[in-house]
């Protein structure tokens, strides 16, 4: 019964969609994790559910028309710059250790907002009129994605320990919980979806945006050393021997045997995809310009392109084919400066418009200070998430069933699925007592900030449906009264 409760009730209505959609707005660097922002966050991830489990029901996708007839996509990736400028240039100034407890969590999901508005972008994008709706501002987009894939390309994939990622939370529960490699890593991933809509409707885009791809950034090389370096897995020691370990949706590690490592994870398959499509787009190969470098690091791709890989993605056949004719090409060894005639190229503006007239070391301290106290509003901001990720409909768009959320346990491999539940918050998974137990020092406040709150709003509840039934019970005195 729960079963068919959950897949036949959205979280949203169109409505309420419309609703918050029209809601959106452009915060500024200081306005980042205030109450407003917070609840922006919230509505975001609202519509991000949404916008997932209208595409996993095979429905209409609402979101994503309102987006584009609300005129809110700038907005959506105004609020992705947004996000990525606070936790490049403020986050690496503040002391971790010394936030109030009581700010660990609003922390971590303004960490985690990146990873919401991404994954929003990877829905709605999957459409043309989406795309097409950014305008210029798919330039700023293009330069967010070009600075992820130099990230993934360069992303250690060999480590001395078998969980480099659970070793901090023993030594510091705060700095654990708001430094997850794993999760930064699953979020600079998801730009390989993005890449690959705006690759697929080149044709639909202005000649600047093609320009940006191929010119500016080289996202051909990009790509191909992305798919060289293979971010998704990494070889750890496993007590006297090395083992893989590949990246699941949930941004978890997990062991994987060559049987397995011969499937293409999701991510790859992207990346090969817009490759494909910018490699061999006729109008993307007119105006891309080899050299001996980009030349030899495109070669190198062709051991990568096995017989594995081509029964599972077909069309990458006609690219080994393309990169076997390109080897007998000797490209020239400096580009020629060839002028584009009449090309005027689209310039980013968003990311000057959130730095305009900022002080970033004064607004570090500021931040740095606000955190170190406690938040008035932390129990609303602790409400309205929990409402927010304890819905059922959040449970049909798990990638993996719930797994115990103790980084050590030692039952990964014999007990996957986690079947106990916090009963206090309903937010944490365990596969036992002894886990959860484990897990309590770092679970304590976020679960008694989320228990608070529910307690709260239980007795709010409570007053009003007093105050509701003694103005019935009058009402219907004074009509008893009349009759």
């Amino acid at each position: 019964m729960a079963n068919n409760l959950t897949e036949e009730t959205p979280l949203l209505t169109v409505f309420e969609a419309e609703h918050l959609i029209g809601s959106l707005k452009k915060f500024t660097l200081a306005e980042v994790g205030c109450p407003r922002w917070m609840k922006q966050h919230e509505n975001m991830e609202r519509l991000n559910i949404q916008a997932h489990w209208n595409t996993a029901q095979m429905r209409e996708e609402f979101v994503a028309v309102q987006l584009v007839d609300g005129e809110k996509m700038e907005t959506v990736v105004y609020d992705l710059l947004l996000i990525d400028m606070w936790k490049k240039r403020i986050w690496p100034q503040i002391d971790a250790r010394k936030i109030n407890g009581e700010n660990v969590l609003r922390v971590y999901f303004m960490h985690y907002h990146e990873a919401t508005v991404l994954n929003l972008l990877e829905i709605v994008l999957y459409n043309e009129p989406s795309v097409t709706a950014l305008g210029d501002i798919v330039v700023d987009l293009i330069d967010y994605c070009a600075r992820k894939l130099v990230a993934l390309a360069t992303w250690p994939t060999t480590s001395d320990t078998t969980d480099t990622d659970s070793s901090a939370s023993t030594a510091d529960t705060s700095t654990a919980l708001l430094s997850n490699p794993a999760q930064t890593l699953r979020t600079h991933l998801s730009v390989l979806s993005l890449l690959r809509h705006i690759a697929s409707n080149l044709s639909a885009l202005p000649f600047s945006v093609m320009t940006r791809l191929l010119v500016k950034h080289d996202v051909v090389v990009g790509l191909a050393r992305v798919l060289e370096q293979k971010p998704w897995e990494r070889r750890v020691r496993n007590g006297k021997r090395w083992v893989w370990e590949r990246l699941t949706e949930a941004a978890e590690w997990k062991v994987v045997d060559e049987e397995e490592r011969a499937g293409v994870v999701g991510w790859a398959a992207q990346a090969w995809l817009t490759l494909y499509t910018l490699m061999l787009d006729p109008e993307c190969r007119k105006h891309y310009e080899f050299t001996t470098q980009n030349h030899a690091t495109l070669l190198k791709l062709r051991p990568h392109l096995t017989t594995s890989l081509l029964d599972q993605i077909p069309p990458l056949a006609d690219l080994l084919r393309h990169l076997e004719q390109l080897s007998l090409y000797e490209p020239p060894t400096t580009p020629s400066s060839r002028p584009l005639a009449g090309f005027v190229e689209e310039l980013p503006v968003l990311e000057a418009r959130i730095l305009e007239g900022v002080d970033l070391d004064a607004l570090a301290k500021t931040f740095a200070q606000q955190l170190a106290l406690a938040e008035k509003d932390a129990a609303d901001i602790t409400k309205g998430l929990a409402d927010t990720y304890t819905h059922p409909t959040l449970t049909t768009l798990l990638p993996t069933p719930a797994a115990c959320a103790n980084p050590a346990c030692p039952n990964r491999e014999t007990h996957p699925v986690a079947a106990h539940r916090c009963s206090a918050c309903r937010s944490e998974w365990y596969c036992g007592r002894a886990c959860q137990v484990a897990c309590w020092k770092s679970h304590k406040r976020a679960c008694e900030m989320m228990r608070a709150a529910a307690a709260a709003d239980a007795d709010a509840n409570t007053v009003l449906n007093t105050g509701q039934s003694k103005v019935l019970a009058s009402a219907a005195e004074g009509r008893i009264q009349e009759l």
